[in-house]
């Protein structure tokens, strides 16, 4: 007890529990996690069993802190007091708790330990345990400061609350198996107490602060009266021996005293209106009231100056009506009685008590929605198929329609025309930048000379290595087991590999040869009319009407109901996708039922709130559907005005096939003009390569043949003497045999030849309508060659004159 003798409830007292496994065992069993899910709920299990140890079995701070800890603990058994079965026969988990009275009685009608496998009286223990820290922390205060008085009273009235509270609780679910302190005796006996303390409370806070001797005293006189209410409750027989004998005799004594401290105010009340009798006839009681406290009950410190108080202004009264007022002494009996002011009661709980509360199992529905949900489920597939089925009908009647009025393709075939000619009108603008249907012939003319004399290079390499190894062939072959050259084949191999390299991208010449040959002369006509724009023009007919402009207002009106059907369309997909999802919750309202009625009838409950949950969609449904009547009026009324107003034309098909001839001459341009570029490129970056390969053929070459004539020399002269000299070959009758092996001393390549042998035929061809044709044919001047040197032909003349030196000797 403090100074002023307030009470503290003594806290009940558990041990450690793992709630950890059980929990987490009971709820994958029952709600079927996944793994993602069931990681979460094995967290919040042991998040929740160190929030136990921490909130009952350790010691707790008496502050604000020590308060949250408790209240999180209550409102999440609240939370998940209908989620999760804590019974004897259904997920048993034992509480061990001890009673808060017991251990202070001599005798215990009941074990002082008590065993529950309950989640509800695990929930009232711990909220016995909040009530307990709310009056050790009012009891706790100094009481020397306005805000400590304060909170002193806050804590005695939030105490009184919870026990209050607890009582009914108790009455009303948990009516057996109770410890004494849980009882509904107890829990009565301690509101009365805690809210007297919570009025004494005020009492001391106003004694400090006013001068108002009448407010005192009806502050006091409440203050008496609640703690002989609360003496009554705590003296009946069926809870008298839960209390230690000096709480008894501290209530009575501070009722009396309070009573003694009424008077004493009323007195000098009576002293300042001058009723000098009435005051000492108070201050007798009130003397005789504290004499009684002093000798008789438990007294705190603050009384026992309040009764010296009491005593020295009996003295001052007395003296001052001997000397001056002389007054009668009235019966304190007559005397009026005294107003009490209540100022303290038993506070409401909030919900939930701690604002720091967050459900660690959120995502868990109750036990009984979870039986529920599949009703619920029911309901909500049947809802969702009917407006499904009911929206597809919609739209399958909207694109009927739509498609018996050939809409919206009737307002494309009127006002293609005029888009497709200006599309014309611009690709004829870009070949005429691009350099019209000459510069196609002049690609044309640059590519093929190129191509067959990259061709020509290429084939005299390759057959000037094949001479070579056919020569090694035969001398191997003439020699047998003699012949100890290495083989060509052995030797060539990466000369083969490059010539085989580049005739693969000559052949791709031959392809882009074809494509030429196929699509130019098609095409030829049709390309120089695209590059003559007044020619164009004249070949248009005149289609400028508003009408196939596409501005007349029927068309644009039918466009914009058009776009209003697009909108209709895509309004309704998300609509659909919203009746798909599965985002509807029902367990909150179902939650909210269950509070409100205990009683929960899933049939029902399911069937109105899938109605009430997807009355939104069910509006936007509804209103899509009418939109749509509404619209479809309006096409209908648009479309035959529309047909009244279309133009007929006897040459649109003719017109029509002329500007996909126009659109194929421009698509044929672009290809030929690109791949002929590309490849032009290519072969001007390839004759350089292929020269530098035919030189170093050559060189290989001249140096095997030096290596053969070293190898015959060796061979002639391990001849024995007498023998056959070795024979060479004679040199040919005549000067230069014909092909690039057998090649004069002085030898000059001639000029390659056109790639055709009529090259102003295949002109002629390419160019049907070019003026000058007839009287002055294209003559085609082929380009200078890449310089070559005459490396073949020296070295083959120095072949031969060593051969004549061989033979000489």
């Amino acid at each position: 007890m403090s100074w002023y003798n307030f009470f503290a409830i003594p806290r009940k007292l558990t041990e450690e529990v793992d709630l950890a496994s059980p929990l987490a065992s009971y709820i994958d069993s029952v709600y079927n996690t996944n793994d993602g899910h069931k990681f979460e709920i094995i967290s919040a299990a042991k998040e929740l069993s160190k929030l136990r140890s921490r909130a009952v079995v350790q010691p707790l701070d008496h502050q604000q802190s020590g308060i949250d800890v408790v209240t999180r603990y209550y409102d999440q058994l609240v939370a998940i007091e209908n989620k999760i079965v804590i019974s004897p026969t259904q997920n048993p988990i034992i509480f061990k708790w001890k009673d808060a009275f017991c251990k202070r009685r001599f005798i215990c009608k009941k074990p002082a330990t008590h065993y529950i496998s309950s989640l509800a009286l695990e929930r009232a223990f711990v909220l016995f345990n909040c009530g307990c820290l709310y009056s050790q922390i009012g009891a706790d205060q100094p009481m020397n400061t306005e805000e400590e008085i304060r909170t002193a009273a806050i804590m005695f009235q939030k105490a009184a609350g919870v026990f209050s509270h607890l009582r009914s609780l108790v009455l009303s679910s948990i009516q057996k198996d109770c410890d004494p302190d849980l009882s509904p005796g107890t829990l009565r006996s301690l509101v009365p107490l805690l809210i007297a303390q919570a009025q004494e409370c005020y009492y001391i806070n106003a004694s400090k602060v006013s001068q108002n001797q009448g407010e005192l005293a009806e502050i006091a006189a409440c203050v008496s009266y609640m703690y002989w209410e609360a003496l009554e409750v705590m003296t009946n027989e069926t809870v008298r021996g839960i209390w230690k004998r000096k709480w008894i005799s501290t209530v009575k004594g501070k009722s009396i005293a309070y009573q003694a401290l009424m008077n004493y105010h009323q007195g000098a009340l009576d002293r300042e209106e001058t009723r000098i009798g009435s005051q000492i006839s108070r201050l007798k009681k009130a003397s005789v009231l504290m004499m009684e406290v002093s000798t008789r009950y438990d007294s705190s410190e603050y009384l026992e100056a309040a009764m010296r108080n009491v005593y020295n202004a009996l003295e001052s009264a007395r003296k001052a009506n001997q000397l001056i007022f002389d007054e009668e002494i009235p019966d304190f009996e007559t005397l009026p009685a005294v107003s009490p002011t209540v100022l303290a009661n038993a506070w409401s709980l909030p919900k939930p008590l701690s604002s720091l509360f967050t459900d660690m199992f959120a995502n868990l529905v109750t036990v009984q929605v979870l039986k529920t949900l599949p009703a619920y489920q029911k309901h909500k597939k049947d809802f969702v198929k009917r407006e499904l089925n009911n929206l597809t009908n919609q739209t399958q009647l909207l694109d009927e329609t739509l498609k018996s009025l050939n809409l919206p393709a009737a307002l494309d075939d009127v006002i293609k025309s005029e888009a497709l000619l200006r599309t014309i009108k611009q690709k004829s603008h870009m070949m005429k930048q691009l350099g019209r249907h000459s510069e196609l012939l002049r690609l044309i003319k640059e590519f093929y000379p190129l191509f067959k004399f990259n061709e020509q290079i290429l084939d005299e390499a390759n057959k000037v290595l094949t001479k070579e190894q056919e020569t090694d062939e035969s001398l191997c072959k003439q020699f047998g087991m003699k012949w100890s050259g290495m083989k060509t084949d052995q030797l060539s191999n990466s000369l083969t590999q490059e010539i085989k390299e580049h005739r693969n991208i000559i052949n791709s010449f031959f392809i882009t040869e074809k494509m030429v040959r196929n699509m130019f002369p098609d095409n030829s006509a049709d390309m120089k009319l695209l590059g003559n724009q007044n020619e164009l023009n004249s070949c248009i007919p005149d289609h400028q009407s508003e009408f196939s402009r596409g501005t007349s207002e029927t068309i644009q009106k039918l466009k914009g109901l058009m776009n209003h059907v697009q909108g209709i369309r895509t309004a309704r997909q998300t609509i659909v996708e919203e009746l798909k999802s599965n985002g509807h919750g029902i367990a909150n309202d179902f939650l909210k039922a269950l509070s409100e009625t205990q009683l929960l009838n899933e049939e029902s409950i399911s069937e109105k709130q899938v109605d009430q949950m997807l009355s939104p969609l069910k509006e936007k449904i509804n209103a899509s559907i009418k939109d749509q009547e509404n619209v479809l009026e309006e096409i209908q009324k648009w479309n035959r005005v529309f047909i009244g107003e279309i133009p007929r034309y006897p040459d649109d098909a003719e017109m029509e096939q002329f500007l996909q001839q126009m659109n194929e001459g421009y698509d044929v341009f672009q290809e030929l003009k690109s791949t002929l570029e590309d490849n032009a490129k290519i072969c001007k970056e390839l004759t350089p390569v292929l020269v530098r390969l035919e030189q170093r053929v050559c060189e290989y070459v001249t140096t095997r043949q030096t290596e053969k004539l070293n190898l015959m020399s060796k061979l002639q002269q391990s001849i024995l003497p007498g023998n056959t000299p070795f024979a060479i070959p004679p040199k040919p009758s005549h000067a230069v045999p014909q092909g690039p092996m057998a090649l004069p001393r002085t030898f000059t390549l001639p000029e390659p030849p056109p790639p055709y042998e009529n090259l102003m035929d295949f002109t002629t061809v390419f160019t049907p309508d070019l003026p000058g044709n007839e009287a002055n044919p294209i003559q085609w001047t082929p380009p200078n060659p890449p310089p070559r040197g005459n490396s073949v032909n020296e070295l083959i003349s120095k072949w031969y004159q060593q051969l004549e030196r061989i033979q000489e000797e």
